[in-house]
């Protein structure tokens, strides 16, 4: 079978992170994920799209990623439950939005989260 290459044939691949890009720099998995998403950018059979738990950092860049980043507002330490449990019900908001069809967790908070 053909597959197409429109838009409306890519499959929507979501990565959530807790942070991207504080201070301007990436940490390992931000790194990953970066090159992740920047593979899939080009690829006709995939679309990417970024979700951060925290608030973007003032100094944050993409770091050349074109993808759309969705940000969930968090503000508070990374390795406090809270974080996951307020961050909970608008990731779910998220992917009932998005509708991913694959969703790509980095590092432990975003996958329990």
């Amino acid at each position: 079978m053909a597959t197409s290459t429109g838009t409306s044939d890519r499959r929507t691949v979501l990565h959530v992170l807790s942070g991207f890009s504080i201070a301007g720099t990436l940490g390992g998995a931000e790194r990953v994920a970066a090159t992740i998403i920047k593979s899939l950018e080009a690829s006709p059979r995939y679309k990417p799209a970024l979700c951060v738990l925290r608030a973007p950092d003032p100094g944050a860049e993409l770091h050349g990623l074109t993808a759309p980043v969705l940000h969930l507002g968090y503000v508070g330490p990374d390795l406090d439950w809270r974080m996951a449990a307020r961050s909970v019900l608008r990731l779910r908001k998220t992917l009932r939005e998005i509708k991913p069809d694959i969703v790509h967790s980095h590092l432990w908070l975003a996958a329990f989260t």
